[in-house]
């Protein structure tokens, strides 16, 4: 495997100004509670994306871990025997190449990579595929970077309440149905909310958010 030189940390040339670009298209800072009102969980949560995006479907397993966890990615309809990037980041966080390798006859791409050592439990993440000329052809669901208990650390506002299945948004546009007690929460609290990420629960389709503690309400 072929590691690329530049990172979302630091370095300069045509990956670096994408990833940049790429990042800050897909950034907003807390949101009024206007512009929260009707986000809802999905695969699509924490990002702006364009549907191409989405056509050429990427898998990742595991979906969620501390840094250092080896993740298998698997990209399919992709341009046949066609140089492509890996990269790894996240909005507010940067982005890092970790693969520079050639598709498959079939278009398809897969790698075991390693989550880098600074990818940090309070922010979205995903692996990103670019092209030749550094455009992002694909892109994974969320992965959920945690300790190594298995916890994330997610600032949030509630835009949904209810007694067992409040809907809540993240700082990067991310959502999630947060389970647990939450019948006094009130639709605009703010809070860091410390919890595990299941892919599915009682609430509906999306990613769930299992509160472990609450600080910060606000």
């Amino acid at each position: 495997m072929c590691k690329h030189p530049l990172s979302g940390s630091g370095g300069t040339g045509p990956m670096r100004a994408v990833a940049v670009a790429f990042l800050l298209a897909s950034v907003s800072a807390w949101a009024a509670p206007e512009e929260l009102e009707g986000q809802r969980p999905g695969r699509d949560s924490g990002i702006e994306a364009t549907p191409d995006l989405f056509e050429r479907p990427t898998e990742i397993s595991p979906r969620s871990g501390p840094p250092g966890t080896v993740v298998t990615v698997r990209g399919i309809h992709l341009p046949a025997i066609t140089p492509v990037n890996i990269a790894f980041g996240g909005t507010r966080s940067g982005f890092e190449g970790l693969a520079f390798i050639l598709t498959s006859r079939e278009g398809v791409v897969e790698e075991h990579l390693e989550v880098p050592e600074w990818a940090d439990r309070e922010r979205i993440h995903r692996f990103i595929i670019f092209d030749a000329y550094f455009d992002p052809i694909s892109m994974t669901e969320l992965f959920h970077v945690t300790d190594e208990d298995g916890l994330v650390l997610r600032d949030v506002e509630v835009t949904e309440a209810g007694s067992t299945c409040a809907v809540v948004a993240g700082a990067d546009q991310d959502a999630y149905y947060l389970l647990g007690e939450t019948g006094d929460f009130s639709v605009g609290d703010q809070m860091t909310v410390e919890g595990r990420v299941v892919d599915s629960g009682d609430c509906g389709e999306g990613s769930h958010l299992e509160i472990h503690s609450v600080n910060n309400r606000r």
